[in-house]
C-alpha cells in the first residue's frame, strides 16, 4: 500500500506541474503568436481576393435578381467598360431568371454569343452563410432589402470561341468517303 500510495503522489505532482508549466506557456505565448496568426490570416485573404480579381475568366457574383454585387477585371474587359451598371441584364438582355439555378447543388450552363465572341455561362448558387459575414461593404449582403437576400449566383464566362472556330475548320475540313457507281 505504501508503494502505490507513494508512486500516486509523485504522477500526481509530475501531472500538476506539467499542467501548470502548459498554462504558463500558453498565456505567455498567446500574446505573441495571436498578431502573427491574424497577420497571416488576413494577407491570406488579399491574396485570395487580388487573385479573383487577376483571374482570367470573366467572373460576376450577383443576386438573384440580377444585382452585380461584384466583378473581376475579366469581367471589365469583356463587357468593356469600367463603370459596371448594376444589372446582369443591361449587357446580356437573352438571360433570363430561368437559367438561374433553382438550389445550391444546382449548375445551369448555357452557351452565348457576345460582341463576336461565343460563351459558355455557367451559373452557381452560393448562399451567404457559406461564404460568410465580410465586413467590406462590397460584399456585405445586409444592404439589400430583398427576402433572398442571403442567395447569391456567381457567373462564370468561358471563352468558347477558339474552341468552335477550331471544331468548325475539323467538320469543314474532315475526309469524306464516297462510294459512286456508275452504271451505262
Amino acid at each position: 500500500f505504501d508503494y502505490s500510495q507513494r508512486t500516486a503522489i509523485i504522477v500526481g505532482s509530475g501531472v500538476a506541474l506539467y499542467t501548470i508549466i502548459s498554462l504558463i506557456m500558453y498565456f505567455t505565448s498567446k500574446s505573441r503568436i495571436m498578431p502573427q496568426l491574424y497577420s497571416f490570416a488576413i494577407e491570406q485573404g488579399q491574396i485570395q481576393r487580388n487573385m479573383l480579381q487577376q483571374l482570367a475568366v470573366p467572373y460576376a457574383l450577383m443576386d438573384v435578381d440580377g444585382l452585380i454585387l461584384w466583378h473581376n477585371k475579366g469581367f471589365e474587359i469583356m463587357v468593356d467598360s469600367d463603370e459596371i451598371e448594376d444589372n446582369i441584364h443591361t449587357y446580356f438582355p437573352m438571360m433570363n431568371d430561368d437559367m438561374f439555378p433553382a438550389s445550391p447543388d444546382d449548375i445551369t450552363e448555357f452557351s452565348m454569343a457576345y460582341e463576336d465572341r461565343q460563351y459558355k455561362v455557367q451559373f452557381r448558387m452560393i448562399h451567404e452563410d457559406v461564404v460568410g459575414e465580410d465586413e467590406d461593404e462590397e460584399f456585405n449582403l445586409s444592404r439589400f432589402d430583398n427576402k433572398n437576400a442571403n442567395t447569391l449566383i456567381v457567373a462564370f464566362f468561358f471563352d468558347e470561341t477558339e474552341f468552335r472556330k477550331l471544331q468548325q475548320d475539323y467538320t469543314d475540313q474532315r475526309l469524306v468517303a464516297g462510294l459512286i457507281y456508275i452504271d451505262n
